[in-house]
Formats: structure tokens, C-alpha cells, sequence
């Protein structure tokens, strides 16, 4: 390449891995899919979050209770308006910055009986 334009027209990538690079990122990725992505530790640990992060967005957004605590406290939901159709978007600012270990917390304080305080 001898000019600006030159990199700029080149219809391919300038750069890359070799061959060899190449495929042994391939079978790092493939490893990596297999053994680790979808063991079913992780994948029960996905499920899981997802789960704690369903139930803590349904709560917030559909329980006042939540909405005014946090807006007289200066929480997320004070700065949230309306959304489309009029609807209160309450929940979506409140779990956002949530650490996992704090959100975990959070559900167990809402949802099991022994840890409600």
C-alpha cells in the first residue's frame, strides 16, 4: 500500500491470521463451545440468571411499591417517564446497574420466605 487511498479501496481485509493461526483459533473456539459454553453448569447458571433477572424486572416494573421508594430515595425510577402507549417504564432502569451478587441478594430478599426482612 503506498497511499491512504489505497488502504481505503482494498476490497479484502490488510491483515490477518496465517493458516496455521487460523485454524488452531478454530479448534480453540470449537473447544471452547464444547466444554465450556454449553457444559451444563453454565448452562444452568444462564437459566438461572435469567430467571433472577425475568423475576426481579417483573417486580420492579409492575409493583408502585417499588417505583415510589425508589423515586423518593432518588433511585433510577425517578428520572423514567412515560413510555410508548402511556405505560410507566419502571422497571427498566432499576435492575440495570445491579452487580450479579447485589441483584442475587435482591431476589432472595423478594422471593424466599426465610430471607424476607
Amino acid at each position: 500500500m503506498r497511499s491512504i487511498a489505497e488502504v481505503r479501496s482494498y476490497p479484502g481485509p490488510l491483515i490477518g491470521f496465517s493458516e496455521a493461526t487460523r485454524e488452531l483459533n478454530y479448534s480453540l473456539k470449537t473447544f471452547l463451545r464444547e466444554h465450556v459454553y454449553k457444559h451444563y453448569k453454565v448452562r444452568r447458571m444462564t437459566a438461572k440468571a435469567r430467571r433472577v433477572v425475568r423475576e426481579l424486572f417483573d417486580a420492579f416494573f409492575n409493583d408502585a411499591a417499588f417505583d415510589a421508594g425508589r423515586a423518593r430515595s432518588g433511585g433510577f425510577a425517578a428520572g423514567i417517564g412515560a413510555g410508548p402507549g402511556g405505560t410507566r417504564a419502571r422497571g427498566g432502569g432499576l435492575h440495570c446497574g445491579m452487580t450479579d451478587r447485589y441483584a442475587i441478594l435482591e431476589h432472595r430478599r423478594l422471593f424466599d420466605p426465610g430471607e424476607r426482612t
